[in-house]
């Protein structure tokens, strides 16, 4: 095989060192190290949220770690009216010195990006995007097409059939786990779901509150583990609902009265006022039932008028 004159040899992956002014042209890999704020006298911008980055370097044959300083982190939508905003993880543990700008630095737990420098000057360097860290994808072939995405203890998953869920399984730290520090104890995981018949479902853990629509079976389920409460200036069951409810209670109280009035009925005859109704007893049996009649999951709000 005959090789040009015009190529070279050199290891793959091989790149001068940046040693002029807009040569910082590489995309290059890194890790948040150190955020900062507008109100912070290290910010340059006094306006946006600003990170510090671990960034690997490759020049020649050699590997090291260089720290970028105030990186600003990209905007997908980039408009006044139209923008998006996240922030960074920084490392929990304290395990290396981000001071420390020689040498290769111990990737910890903080966001893995990408950055590139704009005219390849190294001091304006933006983060364009995250990179993997962690996990794998062995197990994600027979999932189909499918999305997973993850916040803070938020989780979003679209599936191959069109299904989605959102779940709330409370705040984490950079690595993933749970912060019971702001409150993450076990009883969250709140998970509202759309299923590929389109059915919707809220439920919270162990299923112990929950509103089900079954568009299948054209159902509405409401649960509530303790209590359940409709709140509204009028409450109607049915469409076209225009006759009022009863209120148990007074409604038993006012049967009662009434049953005691007619034991004590009293006729004109001919022969002077009657006796008080000789199936009396059964009347109070009537009365000593009336109770029966309420419910004992169900109550009615007595309105002021």
């Amino acid at each position: 095989m005959i090789i040009p004159s015009f190529y070279g040899v050199k290891d793959v992956g091989y790149a001068k060192p940046d040693n002029t002014v807009f040569g910082n042209t590489l995309l290059r890999v890194g890790e948040v190290k150190g955020v900062i704020y507008p109100d912070s006298d290290k910010s340059i911008s006094g306006k946006y949220i600003e990170y510090d980055v671990v960034v690997q370097h490759r020049e020649g044959n050699v590997a090291v770690s260089k720290l970028y300083h105030n990186c600003y982190l990209a905007d997908s939508l980039g408009g006044r009216g139209d923008s998006s905003f996240r922030t960074l993880r920084v490392p929990d543990e304290k395990k290396t010195d981000p001071s420390n700008e020689q040498g290769i630095e111990n990737l910890g737990t903080g966001s893995k990006v990408l950055i590139l420098c704009i005219n390849g000057g190294h001091n304006e360097a933006v983060i364009i995007s995250g990179i993997r860290d962690g996990g794998d994808d062995k197990k994600r072939k027979q999932k189909g097409i499918h999305l997973e995405w993850e916040f803070n203890g938020v989780r979003l998953e679209i599936a191959d059939d069109g299904s989605f869920s959102v779940e709330k399984k409370g705040p984490t730290k950079s690595s993933g786990e749970r912060d019971k520090t702001k409150g993450a104890d076990e009883e969250q995981n709140t998970k509202i779901s759309v299923d590929k018949d389109g059915s919707f479902a809220v439920r919270t853990k162990d299923n112990k509150q929950s509103v089900v629509i079954d568009h299948k079976a054209g159902t509405i389920t409401i649960e509530g583990d303790k209590e359940l409460t409709l709140q509204g200036k009028n409450i109607n069951i049915g469409s076209g609902a225009d006759e009022a409810a009863v209120l148990g209670d007074t409604l038993v109280k006012i049967m009662g009265e009434l049953i005691d009035e007619i034991t004590k009925l009293k006729v004109p005859t001919a022969w002077g006022p009657s006796g008080v109704p000789i199936n009396t007893p059964k009347f109070m049996r009537i009365k000593s039932k009336l109770r029966n009649m309420l419910s004992k999951f169900i109550r009615v709000k007595k309105t002021s008028k």
